[in-house]
């Protein structure tokens, strides 16, 4: 059977797509996270409800976050990515563990 090979999806597309991903989820944990901030440093003794919530939120992100390191980490050694594509990935798994690192700091 005869196979199309160029419907597959290249390295380069898919690193792409993590870092583009990567971005936007990053932007999206940094919203919430200061949204977060905000609701207790408003409300210190009493958090309003939505604060678990925004805690729970925030987890998952970091959690997306992590899934696309390790996807990016697995796609750039599969492509044998030179040294400066492991810097935008090693930048992308330092934020994401920062992120993590973040939300285990996560009271209330």
């Amino acid at each position: 059977m005869y196979r199309d090979h160029t419907a597959m999806i290249d390295a380069k597309d898919t690193l792409g797509w993590c870092f583009t991903l990567g971005s936007m989820t990053l932007s999206v944990f940094g919203f919430v996270f200061s949204t977060y901030a905000s609701a207790l440093i408003a409300h210190p003794t009493e958090p309003p409800p939505i604060v678990n919530f925004l805690r729970w939120f925030c987890r998952f992100v970091a959690l997306l976050l992590i899934v696309l390191s390790v996807l990016a980490i697995f796609v750039a050694k599969q492509a044998c990515a030179p040294w400066s594509t492991w810097v935008i990935v090693g930048a992308l798994v330092l934020t994401s563990a920062f992120c993590a690192a973040l939300t285990f700091k996560m009271r209330h």
